[in-house]
């Protein structure tokens, strides 16, 4: 293991939401990161694109909702 350590991290995200029907929607999020490892120069193990999508039903009635989803990661090839 390693101790502390200087480090660059970047990155950028995006996500929306489409409302099909008042209760059903479908979401989706995105990411993508570049992480550095600046005092040993290597990068960080971190997954460089991140994604996750899922579907919303909701019940105004009882003030409750179910989520479905799934994630999904980017191969780490750095």
């Amino acid at each position: 293991l390693r101790g502390n350590f200087e480090g660059v991290i970047r990155g950028a995200e995006v996500d929306s939401v489409l409302y099909l029907l008042p209760t059903w929607s479908l979401y989706g999020n995105m990411t993508y990161l570049w992480c550095e490892n600046t005092s040993f120069n290597e990068p960080l193990r971190v997954p460089p694109l991140f994604f996750l999508a899922g579907q919303r039903f909701t019940f105004p009635r009882y003030r409750s909702y179910v989520d479905m989803w799934g994630e999904f990661a980017g191969k780490q090839t750095r």
